[in-house]
């Protein structure tokens, strides 16, 4: 009799946990995983360039004088309601945030690497506040720029359109020759431009004329006339003054 009992109690136990799995996926429907889709799509991640302080401890230019900062970038995730976790995960960091991590809206991290380039994944989880599973629903991703080490050298700061002197690139790491041979085509060719742009105004100057040559044919009569004319009254002035 008590073996049955037991047989009984188990059979209850497991058709009560049934029911609450079937009651759980009951109410994460189609509308309610509808509407959590639309809203992790607006799930997204920035990056800003930001200016961090040293230490006071921090000793820098030989300690002759104080540092000007380091660059860092700040990674900000936007949109991140209660009803998401999400794992932020690259090469060298792996770390998952929830509503609780939120500050002002945002979460965020700082990236102080930035002498290479970065690409981030964020996967997206419902939280326990909802009532779906924890299933991933989006995945989305963040490539960070690297320093360009060619920025600071005196020929990027005098050409900064030049799209190997910006301050953040994305291209591979390349030989300061390669570079250089890369800049030189680039001078040459700016160069180039110039004397092209001078020859197209005095050729469209001489268009212009070629167009026009009646009216200033004709300018230049009137002007010869009307200069004559100056020219002989003036004459005809001094005579009767004699």
């Amino acid at each position: 009799m008590l073996s049955i009992m037991k047989k009984v109690k188990k059979i209850f136990v497991l058709l009560v946990m049934v029911l609450l799995v079937k009651n759980v996926h009951a109410e994460c429907g189609y509308e309610t995983q509808a509407k959590l889709n639309s809203e992790a799509a607006t799930i997204k991640a920035i990056y800003e360039e930001q200016i961090g302080e040293f230490d006071s401890s921090f000793s820098c230019n030989d300690g002759q004088g104080g540092c000007e900062g380091y660059n860092y970038f700040k990674i900000s995730i936007l949109n991140l309601s209660k009803d998401f976790t999400i794992n932020v995960k690259s090469k060298n960091f792996n770390k998952s945030f929830s509503y609780s991590d939120v500050k002002d809206g945002v979460v965020s991290f700082d990236l102080n690497d930035i002498m290479e380039a970065h690409t981030f994944t964020f996967d997206v989880y419902p939280s326990t506040e909802t009532t779906c599973p924890k299933k991933k629903i989006r995945t989305f991703y963040l490539t960070t720029p690297r320093y360009n080490e060619f920025y600071d050298f005196g020929f990027c700061q005098d050409n900064p359109e030049f799209y190997l002197c910006e301050k953040y690139v994305t291209f591979e790491n390349m030989e300061i020759t390669d570079f250089m041979d890369k800049f030189q085509e680039y001078e040459d060719k700016k160069k180039q431009d110039e004397i092209e742009k001078n020859k197209n105004f005095f050729q469209k100057l001489g268009d212009f004329i070629k167009e026009h040559k009646e009216v200033f044919i004709g300018a230049g009569c009137t002007i010869l006339v009307v200069g004559g004319v100056v020219v002989f009254l003036r004459v005809k002035r001094r005579k009767d003054i004699i």
